[in-house]
């Protein structure tokens, strides 16, 4: 993968709408789909390791593919690319809010947008959730998961304690038999 397709890919990514789950999205038919560059099994580790990291899924992903195939610079290259539209983005829409702010217009946008955003985070959930939902033991962590969250479990101890017992369950599982998801 060159320098420029890196960051091609990043900054096609970096476009998406429907906030991190919409980039992640793009992110997937970029480097899965569309190029190979990753498998799926392998995109959807990035991911897990991603949604536990402090720094966010989308930068997490962009450092470790930047990493994978071109070393520290290839990982300047793919923050670099998946940064630039959410900067440009957000400072444009700053400069419009601060214009509009007062307008009964931005209202009706802002109450138009969301249910549209919603929608994308939802089709970019169910994507990326039926590769990983084909095992009854996953999808019993993902309910135990949101029920504990529900409930006002802490995100961060549901994460600790799903890393804990997948550990545990997973580790009695003989070499060379495939893990359940």
């Amino acid at each position: 993968m060159s320098y420029g397709k890196l960051f091609s890919i990043f900054l096609a990514a970096g476009w998406a709408f429907g906030g991190g789950l919409g980039v992640i999205f793009e992110m997937e038919k970029q480097l899965v789909h569309k190029h190979h560059f990753l498998s799926k099994k392998e995109f959807m580790s990035l991911f897990a390791i991603g949604r536990v990291v402090p720094s966010g899924t989308v930068t997490a992903i962009a450092i470790a593919v930047g990493y994978k195939y071109k070393g520290l610079l290839g990982t300047l290259v793919a923050l670099l690319g998946v940064m630039i539209p959410g900067f440009t983005i957000t400072l444009i829409l700053a400069a419009l809010y601060t214009v509009f702010k007062q307008n009964n217009y931005f209202e009706i946008i802002n109450a138009s947008i969301m249910p549209a955003a919603v929608g994308l985070i939802f089709l970019a959930a169910v994507n990326m959730g039926k590769d990983v939902f084909h095992s009854p033991l996953l999808i019993a962590f993902a309910l135990a998961a949101f029920l504990a969250t529900m409930l006002g479990m802490s995100v961060t101890l549901v994460i600790g304690l799903g890393a804990l017992l997948g550990i545990v369950l997973f580790s009695q599982i003989k070499e060379g038999h495939d893990l359940p998801y």
